[in-house]
């Protein structure tokens, strides 16, 4: 059985995960390490080299995303976990991270939703990382990455990656690629699509949580790595970007309707 450390954020849809991990006969969770970002460093990182007039773009979107956002629909983190040895911190590459992991000697670190991995960290750390990105790699690299395809109108991009952690953002070599299919898309609301997206590759995710360990223990586990992704990782979506995903989805569903009805 592997032995298996988590990392991750305090996002319920995260943390959640850990119910799906322990339930899976092919993992041992040996270790979580769980980051918690101060609202200071969040405003600090949504904000970081944007002009005035991005800045007001993106807490307009924060501010609608407040009242649209619904999480119930992910399971509460188990009890159980209380079992497992964890770690909190305010800095992922701490060295006290460095620390936890070497005594729990996991097989395999995987990660979800926590911030950049430093070289430091990684070569410290000597062991196989996998991140979990919700995203379809590696032509969307960076942050919700399920929203960005809508606003290029690039349906048919939306899914998730497990892939190697190297230096780079979302640049190391795919294990597993899974696409959501895009018939969700037609019953998805002009308001809340961006909640459903995120939830179906959360779904994706736990579906394929077994089928990433069965590939990662293969032969064949890794695939070339990327090189044909953007050059820079996609940021923070604003409320003009949420708009222009919505008039995208408005039309495509419109699409979708008169082809139907054709037939």
């Amino acid at each position: 059985m592997l032995k298996l450390l988590y990392m991750t954020s305090t996002a319920r849809p995260n943390l959640s995960l850990i119910n799906h991990l322990q339930s899976s006969r092919m993992v041992e969770v040996c270790g979580i390490v769980e980051e918690i970002t101060g609202r200071a460093d969040r405003v600090n990182q949504l904000f970081k080299k944007k002009s005035l007039v991005k800045k007001i773009d993106l807490v307009a979107f924060r501010f609608l995303h407040r009242f649209i956002l619904d999480t119930s629909a992910y399971e509460a983190s188990n009890s159980s976990i209380s079992d497992i040895p964890r770690l909190s911190t305010s800095n992922i590459n701490d060295q006290k991270v460095i620390a936890f992991i070497r005594q729990q000697a996991p097989d395999l670190i995987l990660l979800k939703g926590v911030s950049i991995i430093t070289k430091d960290l990684i070569e410290a750390a000597d062991v196989n990382m996998v991140n979990i990105h919700s995203g379809w790699l590696p032509d969307y690299r960076g942050v919700q990455c399920g929203t960005w395809p809508l606003v290029n109108g690039e349906f048919d991009k939306i899914g998730i990656t497990f892939h190697h952690v190297d230096e780079g953002i979302d640049t190391g070599s795919i294990i597993l690629r899974e696409k959501m299919d895009r018939e969700i898309l037609i019953t998805a609301g002009l308001l809340t699509f961006h909640q459903k997206i995120g939830f179906q590759q959360y779904k994706l995710i736990v579906e394929n949580l077994d089928q990433f360990i069965s590939v990662y223990q293969g032969s064949n586990a890794w695939e070339s790595k990327p090189s044909t992704g953007p050059n820079k990782p996609y940021s923070y979506v604003g409320l003009t970007d949420f708009i222009k995903a919505m008039l995208n989805l408005n039309r495509y569903k419109k699409r979708n309707k008169q082809k139907n009805s054709s037939q």
